[in-house]
C-alpha cells in the first residue's frame, strides 16, 4: 500500500511511503507529485514483489552519496533488476 505525504521544510516535498504488513517500508522523496505519482504507478507492485532490489538500490545511493559527497549522483535502478 503506497502513501504520499507532503511535507513542507523549506520546500515543498512529497514523500512516498510502500508499506506492507510483511516486507520492509520503502521511502522516497520527490520535489513535483506528479513525479511521486507516476513514479507510485510504475513502482508499486515490483516493489510487493521483489522489495530487495530497491532496498539495495536506495542503500548504494547512499553509499555513493556519502562517498562523493554530492547529493545529486544518481544509480539507475534498471542495474539492479
Amino acid at each position: 500500500m503506497s502513501t504520499i505525504d507532503t511535507r513542507k521544510i523549506i520546500n515543498t516535498t512529497f514523500r512516498v511511503r510502500l508499506r506492507n504488513k510483511y516486507i520492509p517500508t520503502l521511502s522516497l522523496t520527490f520535489s513535483l507529485k506528479k513525479e511521486a505519482e507516476t513514479w507510485v504507478e510504475e513502482h508499486e507492485e515490483k516493489y510487493l514483489e521483489n522489495p530487495e532490489i530497491y532496498h539495495k538500490w536506495i542503500k548504494e545511493n547512499r553509499k555513493s552519496i556519502k562517498k562523493n559527497g554530492i547529493f545529486h549522483i544518481h544509480i539507475p535502478l534498471e542495474r539492479f533488476n
